[in-house]
């Protein structure tokens, strides 16, 4: 749980690296990243980039596998929870619902 916590105070506290709707998007400005993403990121993971003329966008790591299984597995979640949480959630609040829901209140937004 304190990667799941890690995660989620991270994309909080940098509300201006997140965007729920890309896996991972990087320009000139910088780089957003999901949940999904923060979690690799933080885990180490790097990304493969798919260039554009506008900006970069990932959905692999480089060991072959999606941001979605690397969060997946590193969260030690179920496929219905990574679902939920990658999928389903658009906002940090929806997040930290989720998490907290999905943790059975150990993950608890702090005020």
């Amino acid at each position: 749980m304190p990667l799941f916590r890690k995660a989620l105070e991270y994309v909080t506290e940098h509300p201006e690296e997140h965007d729920q709707d890309v896996w991972a998007y990087r320009t000139r400005c910088g780089t957003k990243l999901c949940l999904a993403g923060t979690v690799a990121m933080l885990t180490g993971h790097a990304f493969v980039w798919d260039e554009f003329s506008d900006g970069a966008q990932a959905v692999w790591t480089t060991d072959g596998r999606s941001i979605a299984d690397v969060a997946q597995d590193e969260l030690g979640l179920d496929n219905v929870d990574a679902n939920w949480l990658f999928n389903g959630c658009d906002t940090i609040d929806e997040l930290w619902e989720a998490a907290e829901e999905i943790t059975d209140s150990e993950i608890r937004r702090l005020p």
